[in-house]
């Protein structure tokens, strides 16, 4: 869950699927963009897609590499969607 009316859109909280897949615990994570997972995997052009979704508050699905904390490349498949 992230604040999409704070500067930057900090991560409020995270459930146990996130931090299996990234192994960040919900104190990592909290108060940071999202931006810190992406890594030399990344496309960028994906995720410039859903900073953009993010930001026009509306819905993306899309998959690209994060780099998870043990500096791995994982591929994850997006889903957002923003609530009312």
């Amino acid at each position: 869950v992230m604040d999409p009316a704070a500067p930057d859109r900090p991560v409020l909280s995270v459930n146990e699927a996130f931090s299996a897949l990234t192994g960040y615990p919900p104190e990592a994570v909290q108060g940071q963009n999202l931006r810190f997972l992406f890594g030399a995997d990344t496309d960028r052009a994906s995720a410039q897609a859903l900073d953009a979704a993010l930001q026009e508050h509306r819905a993306y699905e899309g998959e690209f590499s994060i780099q998870t904390r043990s500096g791995d490349s994982r591929l994850i498949r997006w889903l957002v969607f923003p609530s009312v």
